[in-house]
């Protein structure tokens, strides 16, 4: 075990000072790739220290950080399948539908006053699908690699996923255990009052004695064949795939960093939520901007947008002088499927002119695009399609 710390050491201080002669398993750069490593990572640190030590409320900083960083990476995710010819071949008329699909779900959930049911949602869904796109990244690192051992993929994928259960199950019982933790109570009912199924078992003793439980052994095992696993690969002389484990290493560390430490500390301060987005949307959130827009400018852009109208629009709109038009295609997508949805449902127009006078409309309106970007973020990495998203998106 202690060659293995020492290995593992050593293996993240060569892939930060290791030969170039390796680029060609990094997905743009070496540079480029460990950039957007740290800075995802840091990022949640600097909303903590701007909150704690200048003062900036936390919603502010929450509405920041979806404005700059977390909607582009939703819309992204959507013009990218979108726009496309390849990927939308791929993944067929699912990453089209699904838009409006998800406005008129949202929509008929707050007019029927189930609204709480988009928070259950978020706190399952969410996370997965970010667990998900680090899976998604860790096999694009493998495969270009040349790894193809479905064993070691496997490992990854559990690894991952036990991280998402244990912090999930354990997230969830103290969330549910505590009322809600916004500082706009009105959004939603006290989690005590919702009368679902779901929350007296998370409150129940079963959850406790078994659920998380399980899900700690879950974790430990995966853990253990991961590391077994990596034990093995050095024995056979294997050289370490380093932005591979640097992926997953980030991610574990993460999660359970943001999940047990940053919203243990922010319970008491009663914005535990903010923490737990920032926390864990951050690197997911730079990561996938900062490779997507890398590629819309160096492969559309220097091809002219070779391959159908689509990917015309998406290399013009790509180009770096044309950022501002870029995110107002985006914000008129958007807008579209909402009217649309809210057309669909014009039937209660009660309801309608009620959420339209509503604050809050344009934060529900903001759920279903959220909601499409998860769907089709878990759809992209999908273990299966690992093989034409590489080709398809970093080709």
């Amino acid at each position: 075990m202690v060659g293995l710390a020492q290995g593992l050491s050593l293996a993240m201080l060569d892939a930060l000072f290791g030969h170039e002669s390796e680029k060609g398993i990094y997905l743009s750069s070496k540079k480029f790739d460990f950039v957007l490593f740290f800075v995802g990572v840091l990022l949640p640190i600097v909303f903590f220290v701007l909150y704690w030590n200048a003062g900036i409320p936390m919603a502010s900083l929450m509405v920041l950080f979806i404005v700059l960083l977390d909607t582009p990476h939703a819309m992204q995710t959507i013009t990218r399948v979108w726009m496309d010819d390849q990927a939308r071949t791929l993944f067929g008329r699912r990453a089209i539908l699904c838009f409006v699909v998800m406005a008129i779900v949202c929509l008929t959930l707050i007019f029927t006053g189930n609204s709480f049911y988009i928070l259950i949602i978020l706190l399952f869904y969410g996370p997965y699908h970010i667990i998900m796109q680090h899976f998604g990244m860790a096999s694009l690192y493998r495969a270009k690699a040349g790894s193809t051992s479905v064993q070691v993929a496997m490992q990854d994928k559990h690894l991952l996923l036990s991280t998402y259960c244990l912090c999930v199950s354990w997230a969830s019982h103290d969330l549910f255990n505590l009322g809600p933790l916004w500082l706009w109570p009105e959004f939603v009912q006290p989690f005590e009052a919702l009368g679902l199924a779901l929350v007296p078992l998370m409150l129940s003793d079963f959850w406790l004695s078994f659920v998380l439980p399980a899900s700690f052994v879950y974790f430990v095992v995966s853990l253990a064949r991961w590391l077994l696993g990596l034990y093995q690969e050095l024995g056979r002389g294997m050289g370490l795939n380093r932005p591979r484990l640097l992926t997953l290493c980030l991610a574990v560390l993460n999660f359970l960093v943001v999940f047990f430490v940053l919203n243990a500390v922010a319970v008491s301060l009663n914005e535990g939520l903010f923490f737990v987005v920032i926390g864990i949307t951050a690197w997911h959130a730079v990561q996938y901007n900062g490779l997507v827009w890398h590629y819309n400018n160096k492969k559309f852009c220097a091809l002219k947008g070779i391959g159908g109208a689509g990917s015309a629009l998406l290399a013009w709109l790509s180009q770096r002088h044309r950022f501002f038009y870029y995110i107002g295609f985006l914000a008129l997508i958007t807008l579209c499927t909402q009217l649309i949805a809210m057309l669909l449902l014009w039937l209660d127009s009660h309801a309608v002119k009620a959420w339209l006078g509503d604050t809050h409309g344009l934060v529900y309106a903001a759920y279903s695009v959220t909601f499409t970007h998860y769907y089709l973020d878990t759809l992209i990495w999908k273990g299966k399609h690992n093989k034409e998203l590489g080709q398809v998106m970093f080709g």
